[in-house]
């Protein structure tokens, strides 16, 4: 009898070891192994990727400085020589109401074609701007076209190359007349104010920029040819 229950305690002992074997060996989660995990990643063609909307101001200020650059015009190609001697009876106060409104329309235009431009894009979830607020910044964005100028020239077989428009801090309106000397390569080797002081700030302003001024070069041309510059300062 002893050694049937010696075989029993040694069959229990065998078969528990064979369990705990068991359970060591096979895995006890059933679960995905830490590699085979992953996470979805979706990528954006370049093509799909929406520009942010250039703002209101900057599409009114780079439209309004190239209107503003197109008012350098050539005196000679658009007017003909009857009616540049009868322009110069034109008084400047006329010359600069006439320029000042000319650049009024343009903002006033401009401003009206950018409001309705702006109303077709999805403003949803954005604060609500209303057009008093727009105009109340205006004059804000005015101000930095303070100063603005037309420049027109008059030099016979050349075209305007460069023309530097000058920016001034002076106070008031003026139209000046800057008489040039331009090399046959096109430079301005010289220039005088018509008329008024050279200590004006209006004369200060115009001679400095004709100085920079360049012009199509001429073989044919003399070697320091006489032309004008004309500048008109609208108030500030």
């Amino acid at each position: 009898m002893m050694g049937l229950a010696r075989q029993a305690i040694l069959y229990t002992l065998v078969l528990h070891v064979v369990v705990l074997g068991a359970m060591v060996a096979v895995p006890v989660s059933e679960g995905v192994p830490p590699s085979e995990t992953y996470a979805a990643v979706d990528f954006l063609d370049a093509e799909d990727v929406v520009e942010p909307a250039q703002s209101f101001e900057a599409s009114f200020q780079a439209k309004l400085a190239q209107q503003v650059a197109n008012l350098r015009a050539n005196a000679q190609s658009e007017l003909s020589s009857e009616r540049q001697s009868s322009a110069s009876d034109v008084s400047q106060a006329e010359l600069e109401a006439q320029v000042e409104a000319e650049l009024r329309a343009m903002e006033a235009a401009e401003f009206e074609r950018l409001g309705a431009h702006e109303k077709d894009f999805d403003t949803a979830g954005e604060a609500d701007v209303k057009r008093q607020d727009v105009g109340q910044t205006f004059d804000a964005w005015d101000a930095q076209y303070d100063g603005l100028v037309t420049v027109r020239y008059n030099l016979e077989g050349r075209s305007g190359r460069d023309l530097d428009v000058p920016g001034y801090l002076c106070e008031g309106a003026a139209m000046v007349e800057v008489d040039i000397e331009v090399s046959s390569s096109g430079d301005v080797v010289d220039a005088s104010l018509r008329q008024g002081s050279v200590e004006d700030c209006f004369g200060q302003a115009a001679l400095r920029s004709a100085m920079l001024a360049k012009f199509s070069a001429s073989s044919d041309a003399p070697r320091r040819q006489r032309g004008t510059l004309t500048y008109v300062f609208v108030a500030q």
